[in-house]
């Protein structure tokens, strides 16, 4: 049986190279792990990039709107300006970044296949020959072709690994946060374009619910002529019942059986008694409906004038009332810087773990021979 041990360290790197191979050919666990994360993390960036445009979009879309309010006019323009530029940027690196994490996942399909792995095998086999049968110089081509090839085959696995690793350690956490704070900046843009569009003395939002409260009463009609039209029937079912059941008092006191007639006919009373209670439900919770849109509707007719909802606007104001459109944006620019730092800091952590940190791992992968020749040397 062959031993490593007291052989030279050129025949323990075939061996175990030869032997990592193999294992991968018949599991292929490593490759899929490596591709799995790969994967994950173009997913993870495009949806990144596709918040940043549609920031891009929102603020384009908001281009030119001015919103008056007291004394102050908000260009709301002019106030996304600098957002604008920074996340045309963010785009065009995010777009580096995919494409970065794209060509890892191309060359770790190129470099992980079936015919790849069967070379190095049949190549690590023939360098283990030329050591022990061939010439020193064959030997050392052979070495030094197998070793090269290993180190290309593994270099995007490594790679792949250790940015993983590090990604789940330190990294991934982070970005996750920053990205909800990006999306709740596109949130509150689009809550101020939807609000832009709609008519500032609130006639749109009035009219919608005035149509709410026509449609419920409606239904209220529809539902009460149901219930009265089964209350009709239900005193027709019991004139029939009272034809139909021709025993005397005695006969039901003894417990005679009533008519089959007779019985149908109080099936027929007990399945129309149980459509009204199902009518009578629906009919009350359509009209609790039109209450709950009318008190809303008169407080939307308020506001419409500038009064209050509220009894006491002094002390109870209107938790419910929804911040106008120049509130939003005034409290939107002082949002503006924290999201400039959030989404710097997010465009430096995607650099780091999809460009900076695989150019890292792939140089310390391929500095370790030389740091391992110099090991065994002392």
């Amino acid at each position: 049986m062959f031993s490593l041990r007291g052989r030279n360290p050129q025949l323990v790197v075939i061996v175990v190279g030869v032997a990592l191979i193999t294992l991968n050919v018949g599991t292929g666990f490593i490759d899929r792990l490596s591709a799995d994360y790969l994967q994950e993390a173009i997913m993870g960036s495009g949806a990144i990039y596709g918040t940043a445009r549609a920031i891009n979009a929102l603020v384009s879309l908001l281009q030119g709107t001015e919103v008056n309010a007291w004394v102050a006019t908000f260009a709301v323009g002019e106030l996304l300006d600098p957002v604008n530029d920074l996340i045309e940027r963010f785009s065009g690196v995010i777009t580096i970044v995919i494409a970065s994490l794209a060509l890892q996942a191309l060359l770790l399909a190129v470099f992980s296949g079936l015919w790849i792995d069967v070379s190095l095998v049949a190549l690590g086999g023939l360098a283990f020959w030329a050591h022990q049968k061939a010439s020193p110089e064959w030997a050392f081509k052979t070495m030094r072709i197998f070793f090269i090839s290993l180190m290309v085959r593994l270099s995007m696995v490594v790679v792949a690994l250790a940015g993983h690793g590090v990604d789940q350690i330190f990294l991934n956490e982070t970005v996750n946060t920053m990205h909800v704070k990006m999306k709740e900046f596109r949130t509150e843009l689009e809550i101020i374009s939807d609000q832009e569009q709609k008519d500032p003395s609130l006639q749109d939002e009035i009219k919608q619910l005035e149509n709410m409260v026509l449609e419920k009463e409606k239904y209220i009609t529809i539902w009460e002529g149901k219930l009265i039209d089964s209350q009709n029937l239900v005193e027709l079912f019991k004139k029939d019942l009272g034809e139909l059941d021709n025993r005397t008092w005695l006969d039901k006191m003894l417990g005679e059986p009533a008519p089959s007639a007779a019985i149908q006919a109080q099936q027929q009373i007990d399945l129309e008694r149980a459509k009204q209670s199902n009518f009578a439900a629906v009919l009350e919770r359509v009209r609790e409906d039109r209450e709950v849109i009318t008190d809303e509707l008169e407080c939307l007719k308020k506001r419409d004038l500038g009064q209050s909802c509220s009894i006491f606007p002094g002390f109870f104001p209107d938790n419910e009332t929804k911040p106008s459109i120049a509130e939003r944006i005034e409290n939107l620019s002082q949002d503006i810087n924290a999201f400039a730092l959030n989404t710097v800091n997010l465009l430096a952590t995607m650099l780091l773990k999809s460009i900076l940190l695989p150019i890292l791992f792939l140089a310390v992968f391929f500095k370790l021979p030389r740091f391992f020749q110099w090991l065994l040397s002392k």
